[in-house]
């Protein structure tokens, strides 16, 4: 183990484009985990996790360490490969079976029923997600100011409830019918919607449960997301 962590630094130059955020992404969601419970094992921050996976920046040393503690059978080429690594092996193994599906919804007014969302088109979702999610679904997300962990363009994974948990990533039904997704800031009074952006100026939507205007719609909780095809190369 030791010998391995000390050629890291070295092999790790040796990667194209997002070779490693795309291998920690891959083992996070193999094991059906959010961005948030991931880092808990790996004793770091969710934002540090969101970061791997953007390749903002790199694990070091002794973050990989940890991984490949928590993680039995992982190896370094499978987080630093993108030939043989682990996402590379992952779409090579679901692409050995007839994946699960999810469906894409369309836009919608605010609070309707999920059986009432138009149905665009259905989406391939890992086995490890559909198994612990089975009623999830797509949306589309449109905009900059999640793009810390949701890219423009993407479609997001989302889980149907009503309860807000501070911290996590939730899609909101405004007034007018749309939908917004921002991460949660609860109190005891009041609930924040916060950007997660590397772009400046996007501020935070405030509704205070005391307040006349009303509180946002909670339509469900993001835990994962994929790309379309037209935007993979």
């Amino acid at each position: 183990m030791v010998a391995l962590l000390r050629q890291w630094e070295v092999r790790v130059g040796d990667t194209t484009d997002n070779a490693i955020g795309n291998n920690i992404r891959a083992v996070r969601v193999d094991a059906g985990l959010t961005q948030t419970e991931f880092a808990k094992r790996l004793q770091v921050s969710q934002t540090t996790v969101s970061s791997w996976e953007t390749g903002a920046s790199q694990p070091r040393r002794s973050n990989l360490f940890i991984l490949l503690s928590e993680f039995p059978g992982l190896t370094l080429e499978d987080i630093n490969s993108e030939k043989n690594g682990f996402a590379r092996r992952s779409l090579r193994r679901s692409s050995d079976s007839q994946p699960e599906q999810a469906p894409l919804l369309g836009r919608v007014a605010a609070g309707a029923p999920r059986d009432a969302f138009p149905i665009e088109e259905y989406v391939a979702v890992p086995h490890s997600l559909h198994e612990r999610y089975p009623n999830a679904f797509f949306l589309r997300v449109s905009g900059e100011s999640m793009n810390r962990v949701l890219p423009n363009g993407c479609l997001a994974l989302v889980v149907p409830e009503s309860e807000v948990v501070n911290g996590h990533v939730y899609v909101f039904g405004t007034e007018s019918g749309d939908f917004t997704v921002k991460r949660a800031s609860v109190t005891e009074d009041r609930i924040t919607l916060m950007p997660d952006s590397y772009l400046p100026g996007y501020e935070p939507i405030e509704f205070t449960r005391s307040g006349e205007r009303p509180l946002p719609r909670v339509i469900g909780r993001v835990v994962w997301f994929t790309m379309p095809e037209r935007f993979r190369v």
